[in-house]
């Protein structure tokens, strides 16, 4: 049964769907006892710089869903760049290699400015991911079994505007979900992040949360942790490190 394009999954065998599960597993959890400087929480932003690779990914050609990821570069990013550096805050910006080449001075200015951009992965030597849903704490990937010293930035659809905000004309998305619902959503999942002394990350989208009806959200959320007087605001790639060096074995 080595082809099991023949069968349905109801007939796979124990270890075919065994080997799918295992092929990449959470390991062990790092969640410190307190975070840097003892800190109850750390709070880490991300945005994710799609711009225009959101509508070629899927090998899309509309003008005005390019024009949708412009606004990223044109205005979105700008915005959370004045926005961050109003709140002293450090985040983390993810970008595609077509936008790296499209935008150089944009990533220039992410740099300068004192956040973190995403080299590759494994091989060109980074020491985490964030994109699998496994855990709210940073936790060892495991390949087929075996640890791989890479550790996982756990991220989740429910801290991700995307899911909130996505619009398509002719799929008929539109927004379902108000900024000030968003927000509370948000809010809630910071909320128990700081109860429980772990992590609260946020994924966001510089062409959908870089709007004015919708980027204090962002704003309201640093006033409430700077409010609580022990979060430490800090990159994916800091928190990542200090979670490691500092759970005990």
């Amino acid at each position: 049964m080595s082809d099991m394009t023949k069968f349905e999954p109801w007939q796979w065998p124990e270890k075919h769907w065994r080997g799918l599960v295992n092929q990449v597993r959470a390991g062990r959890s790092f969640r410190p006892k307190s975070w840097k400087g003892g800190a109850r929480c750390a709070f880490a932003l991300s945005f994710d710089s799609d711009h225009e690779t959101n509508e070629l990914r899927d090998g899309g050609k509309s003008i005005g869903r390019m024009a949708w990821g412009q606004y990223g570069n044109r205005v979105g990013v700008p915005n959370i760049l004045k926005l961050l550096a109003k709140h002293a805050v450090p985040a983390t910006f993810y970008v595609p290699g077509v936008v790296a080449l499209l935008y150089g001075d944009e990533q220039r200015r992410i740099i300068g400015e004192g956040h973190e951009t995403l080299r590759i992965t494994k091989e060109a030597g980074l020491i985490y991911d964030s994109s699998l849903m496994a855990d709210v704490d940073c936790y060892e990937l495991l390949l087929d079994g075996e640890p791989t010293g890479v550790i996982e930035f756990p991220v989740e659809w429910i801290r991700d505007d995307a899911v909130y905000f996505m619009m398509h004309r002719f799929q008929g998305l539109r927004p379902y979900t108000s900024p000030s619902d968003v927000f509370d959503i948000f809010r809630r999942e910071f909320e128990a992040a700081y109860e429980e002394g772990g992590i609260f990350q946020l994924t966001c989208h510089p062409h959908m949360i870089g709007y004015r009806s919708r980027l204090w959200i962002i704003e309201e959320l640093i006033r409430l942790a700077k409010a609580k007087g022990d979060v430490w605001f800090a990159t994916h790639a800091d928190v990542v490190r200090y979670a490691r060096d500092h759970t005990a074995s």
